[in-house]
């Protein structure tokens, strides 16, 4: 399920909260970025700043 969600935040569809072992790869290459603050990582899609959003 967590792969579905994150596929679904990298093709900009919304934000996705999944395990950050799972978005690991796709946050170091900047595909994913954290989002919220001191919060267990959510996945955000990348609107109109060039960035996709995860974790």
């Amino acid at each position: 399920m967590a792969d579905s969600l994150k596929s679904m935040a990298l093709q900009g569809l919304g934000v996705a909260w999944v395990p950050r072992f799972s978005a690991q790869a796709e946050l170091a290459r900047g595909d994913l970025v954290v989002c919220g603050g001191s919060a267990p990582a959510v996945a955000q899609a990348g609107g109109g700043s060039g960035q996709r959003g995860l974790s």
